[in-house]
């Protein structure tokens, strides 16, 4: 699960927000509780999520209103998605459409995606930049090129970056609370891909790394931008063996609403003993 922006504060707020701390769990009910050790009120920090008063595994509990459903099984930069992909997206719709949920697709005025997609790197390969790291001669070739390329950005442009995809996620983010309640895509555009394999062609190119990953950031990058809560749900086995995810996406500060919805489509569609083919 992917809190709200401001959820669990860390000393400063790393990416302009782009990321939140947490931890990877086998069950609902353990992001809960993992949550309610996280999820502190710190006066210090400059943004702070609004927490409701119940613990979360008390509200994991609990069954959530009717809700609308909005779902969007392509990818936004017309990237192809594995049809295992869209499969694990349409089983979870089915099972909250039986849970009495109203499912609709969703519409989104998109972004202008090139200028969306130009202020995310801009702000991102900051990260690479400015980390405390004593022999750069020593890291990844790719964290490498990302940080001689975020030296290469002036402030200004940082600045404007950070204006714009604020700006830009506005759009975004209206239809929650507005038209609707949650959102439901596939994790990533790809099945898990071979290990490694992310590395192919970072011998000519190190942004080549970046660039293999990007089928498996396609569908959840753009909450990292705006902040809002999501949570990723692996309901579905492709016929390959390998666990498939589905994004389940809220409104601000929703986190409570991911929690219901993920311990109704855990009980739907099971996943607890389930464990990835072994390759022969």
């Amino acid at each position: 699960m992917k809190v709200s922006r401001g959820r669990n504060p860390n000393e400063f707020l790393e990416l302009e927000g782009f990321v939140s701390e947490g931890v990877v769990t086998r069950t609902v009910a353990d992001t809960a509780a993992v949550l309610d050790v996280l999820d502190v009120v710190d006066p210090l920090y400059w943004i702070a999520a609004p927490r409701p008063p119940p613990p979360y595994t008390e509200l994991a509990t609990e069954a959530p209103p009717r809700l609308r459903v909005g779902y969007m099984l392509d990818a936004p930069i017309g990237l192809p998605v594995d049809p295992e992909c869209v499969t694990a997206a349409r089983n979870a719709l089915d099972a909250l459409a039986n849970l009495g949920h109203e499912v609709t697709e969703a519409s989104f005025d998109v972004p202008d995606m090139d200028d969306f997609i130009a202020g995310f790197i801009v702000i991102w390969n900051t990260g690479s930049a400015w980390s405390p790291v004593e022999n750069w001669d020593a890291i990844e070739p790719l964290n490498a090129a990302l940080r001689a390329q975020a030296r290469e950005v002036d402030s200004l442009t940082f600045a404007e970056a950070v204006r714009k995809t604020q700006r830009a996620t506005r759009s975004v983010i209206a239809p929650f609370g507005r038209d609707i309640d949650i959102l439901v895509t596939p994790t990533m555009a790809v099945q898990p891909p071979e290990v490694g394999s992310w590395r192919i062609g970072m011998d000519v190119d190190p942004n080549m790394g970046l660039l293999n990953c990007y089928p498996m950031g396609v569908f959840t990058s753009i909450f990292n931008v705006t902040g809002l809560p999501a949570i990723s749900l692996p309901v579905h086995q492709s016929a390959q063996g390998l666990p498939v995810g589905v994004q389940v996406v809220a409104s601000p500060w929703r986190d409570d609403l991911l929690l219901q919805v993920g311990t109704q489509l855990e009980t739907a569609l099971p996943w607890i003993d389930r464990r990835p083919a072994l390759a022969d």
